[in-house]
This record gives structure tokens, sequence and C-alpha cells, in this order.
């Protein structure tokens, strides 16, 4: 949920929340998620248990074994939508 929810512009834990209830039909698709998605507070709970360095490496290597598994660009950062390449930014790229 919060790499999701980070990859679509949420920067704290408040946002990581109400994104996770506001798509949480498309979460349950993947989750089981018996009492709801969990509140900003569990999230900030969460993170602030786990050791970062072994997040880190974990993440890492979750991120390696799935490296060359896509075809393709996947643009998570925005810039080809917003046409960073020609520095005209589309319409619905505009907060």
């Amino acid at each position: 949920m919060t790499l999701s929810a980070v990859l679509c512009g949420a920067d704290n834990w408040v946002d990581v929340a109400e994104w996770a209830s506001d798509n949480e039909d498309w979460l349950k698709k993947y989750l089981v998620l018996e009492n709801g998605t969990p509140s900003h507070d569990t999230f900030g709970r969460v993170f602030r248990l786990l050791d970062a360095e072994v997040f880190e490496q974990c993440f890492r290597r979750w991120i390696g074994g799935i490296a060359g598994h896509v075809k393709g660009v996947i643009a998570i950062d925005g810039k080809t939508l917003c046409g960073s390449r020609d520095g005209e930014c589309q319409a619905s790229c505009r907060l």
C-alpha cells in the first residue's frame, strides 16, 4: 500500500492512509482487508519499527528480482507524462 501510495504522490502517513482508503476496492483484489485499510498512525508505527537498513536491503533485492521481467518503460516519476523531455507540461499533470 505504501509503495503504491508514494508512487501516486503521497509524502506523509496521512496521505498514504488517505490513498489506501480511496483505493480500498482495488487493494482488496490483492489483499485481505478484514478491518479496512490502516490508519495513518498504524503506517507510522509500522515504519518506525522497521530497521531502515534491513528494509532497504529487502526492497533492493525485490526490485532487483523484478528488473528485466517487465518489458518496455514504466515512468513512475511523472516526468514523461509532464513532458519534461520537451519542457511542456500537459494539463493533466498540473496541480
